[in-house]
């Protein structure tokens, strides 16, 4: 099969997905149905200026069309639901809270642009008013899809990490910041964050304090069973998103005032573990 029969027939998969009849589909290109009928018969491209009409209609890339590389669920999610809406995708058991892909979005455009940021955002399909609060019900799904758009452009583990450490600038000064701060010791906040805090902020996983000394903590992540139940699967998030929020951990010391912390994953759910093992080095 050629490149354009193969584009053709990714043409054929959208037009089936969205359920649209032949003259729906060509006025995407800015066509009516006989021109639209009449290349696909010979299977000739559309000029540039049909095929951005059409791409920028259903926010996807030249390059996802030409290279088959289309979710065909978000697509139909991103059509099929009303202005402002949050996609079913990122509604249906939503266990997390908004503020962790707040701070995403606030470092990716702090170190990379509010394009990038932009072009995030329209490819997810998300509504602006989710950045506005960090209170807002989402699923997990959210933060895994943003983090493989990440990983296509190159993203490095080391940047994932970043992700994450940059939520200690976002927190710092607001009232989630404040409360940490309070802690006396870090036991003690460590102890607030595995019983308490986590569930206000995401019952994806349980936390569990494993061990505790001056200069090192370990925290137990299983995925509960609501979260599993819910998502339809035993293998919640990604490894990718699994680094950001070694990252995140990585924060909390610094909220008393150590100057270095550093996490690592001694154990992995995405490396045939049943369950994440973080330990978090700081002085």
């Amino acid at each position: 099969m050629n490149t354009h029969e193969l584009f053709w027939n990714q043409l054929d998969l959208i037009q089936n997905v969205l359920h649209l009849d032949d003259k729906n589909f060509a006025s995407f290109f800015e066509l009516t149905s006989s021109e639209y009928l009449k290349l696909k018969s010979t299977k000739t491209y559309p000029k540039v200026s049909s095929l951005d009409h059409f791409c920028k209609r259903l926010k996807v890339s030249q390059s996802q069309l030409f290279e088959g590389d289309i979710n065909y669920m978000n697509l139909k999610e991103r059509f099929l639901s009303t202005p402002n809406e949050l996609p079913y995708r990122y509604r249906y058991g939503a266990l997390s809270k908004s503020r962790t892909i707040i701070n995403l979005f606030n470092y990716i455009e702090t170190a990379y642009g509010l394009k990038l940021k932009l072009a995030l955002i329209e490819q997810l399909g998300i509504p602006s008013y989710l950045l506005d609060s960090p209170e807002h019900q989402i699923n997990i799904n959210l933060i895994t899809d943003l983090c493989h758009l990440l990983q296509k452009i190159g993203f490095t583990k080391s940047e994932f990490v970043n992700l994450g450490l940059a939520s200690f600038y976002t927190n710092y000064g607001n009232s989630f910041g404040q409360y940490l701060r309070k802690h006396r010791n870090i036991e003690e906040m460590f102890d607030d964050l595995c019983s308490n805090l986590s569930h206000e902020f995401e019952k994806n996983f349980s936390y569990k304090l494993e061990h505790i000394n001056d200069n090192n903590i370990i925290v137990l992540a299983k995925p509960t069973e609501q979260a599993k139940e819910l998502l339809g699967t035993h293998l919640v998030g990604t490894p990718d998103a699994c680094l950001t929020k070694q990252g995140v951990f990585a924060t909390f010391p610094r909220y008393l005032g150590y100057q270095y912390s550093k996490v690592e994953k001694t154990h992995c759910l995405y490396e045939n573990h049943s369950l994440t093992k973080y330990s978090i080095n700081f002085y």
